[in-house]
């Protein structure tokens, strides 16, 4: 998907990998970065209800907010639109303001 893309595109960025032209790495996180904007529904999800958990989660790596959709997002969860773990796992991140690029900084820790 475009959010997972972008996600990974920005982590190549942040983390200062050597690319080939890294002009074209800020135009391909543009382009993402535009197509994701561009999904945003009049309900203020992105895309679908399932993808806009992802995609919040890439603008946010990116840059962006996306308040509108953290919104929409809360107020599926009160729905219960979120009951299989999937579906959690991309929007609890979101909903607490992290990404999947945060947990490249977590430490693990053996607890019972």
């Amino acid at each position: 998907s475009h959010a997972m893309a972008g996600m990974a595109l920005q982590c190549l960025k942040d983390q200062r990998i050597a690319v080939k032209d890294a002009a074209e790495l800020d135009r391909a996180l543009d382009t993402i970065k535009q197509r994701l904007l561009d999904s945003k529904r009049a309900d203020g999800h992105m895309g679908n209800e399932f993808s806009t958990g992802l995609v919040v989660q890439a603008l946010m790596a990116m840059g962006s907010q996306a308040e509108e959709a953290v919104e929409a997002l809360r107020a599926d969860v009160k729905k219960g639109t979120y009951h299989n773990p999937m579906a959690a796992s991309q929007v609890l991140p979101a909903l607490h303001q992290r990404t999947y690029l945060h947990v490249k900084s977590q430490e693990c820790r053996n607890e019972d």
